[in-house]
């Protein structure tokens, strides 16, 4: 078997951007160095649907929703899947599956495995399910929620909502790839239950450095926060100001606000990279 970074690097071009892999590289190396099936393409069924009112979930309040699901029954290899420009209905299965939503306001659950989920472009809404998932969410302002396992939640650009739900979870709101990153975004990231790690710098940037009164313009909601268990991690040689409930840069204009921590955090809890 492949490693993960292995697998995603020998997919075209066409499904997934240089951007999208830069970011999947910034992963922790014990990430990028597990070792997955190699994916594979198998039977799926496509059918379109004319709504003709809007629909409960905002997100397939269109013309036209695209609804694809999977049906294998080998197990052990990836079931891959893409999704149209249309906004995609996209339903896994309980085997490892791999699902690109492309364009449009996607809603994937990637239900049982462990599942590499990439909204794309769009307002996105991703579930992981059970499993240790990897969930990217591209474009627009997305919802990930994780559910069970140790899972690793990527928001990308855009104002997004991330819930890693069970297990030991690695969330990041922005895109590490991106030539600000964070900057005019406010992610709202949740751990839930297990030991997280909330990311708001890497050794290259930190996150959220923007304009603004107090840098108020760009910034991390951090709403669970559990002392002595989860972790923040920061970049580096910078001065930063540290709060009970935020943390922020001090900058030649001021306080640059980049977190709010809605419960207490101390020195111990903060990983420097």
């Amino acid at each position: 078997m492949a490693t993960l970074i292995d697998t995603i690097e020998s997919l075209s071009s066409d499904l997934i951007s240089q951007s999208e892999l830069d970011s999947i590289k910034s992963l922790p190396q014990s990430i990028l160095n597990q070792e997955v099936p190699s994916p594979r393409l198998p039977d799926s069924s496509a059918a379109r649907f004319s709504l003709a009112a809007p629909q409960i979930l905002p997100l397939l309040n269109e013309s036209e929703l695209e609804i694809l699901s999977l049906n294998t029954t080998n197990s052990g290899l990836f079931d891959f899947i893409t999704g149209t420009p249309n906004p995609d209905f996209i339903l896994g299965d309980a085997n490892n599956n791999f699902i690109l939503g492309f364009e449009g306001d996607d809603f994937i659950l990637g239900l049982g495995g462990n599942d590499i989920l990439f909204g794309q472009e769009g307002n996105d809404f991703l579930i992981g399910g059970s499993g240790h998932d990897f969930m990217f969410g591209g474009l627009g302002n997305d919802s990930l929620s994780g559910g069970d396992g140790n899972d690793c939640l990527f928001g990308g650009l855009g104002n997004d909502s991330l819930s890693g739900g069970d297990g030991d979870d690695t969330i990041v709101g922005v895109d590490p790839t991106s030539n600000n990153p964070g900057v005019n975004e406010i992610d709202i990231l949740t751990g839930g239950a297990g030991a997280d790690t909330f990311v708001i710098g890497d050794q290259n940037n930190a996150y959220y450095v923007g304009q603004g009164l107090f840098g108020f313009n760009d910034y991390a909601v951090i709403t669970d926060f559990q002392s002595g268990t989860d972790k923040i991690q920061l970049k580096s040689g910078i001065n930063y100001t540290f709060s009970d409930n935020f943390i922020a840069i001090n900058s030649d204009s001021g306080l640059d606000v980049i977190a709010i921590v809605a419960d207490a955090y101390n020195q111990g809890d903060l990983i420097f990279v």
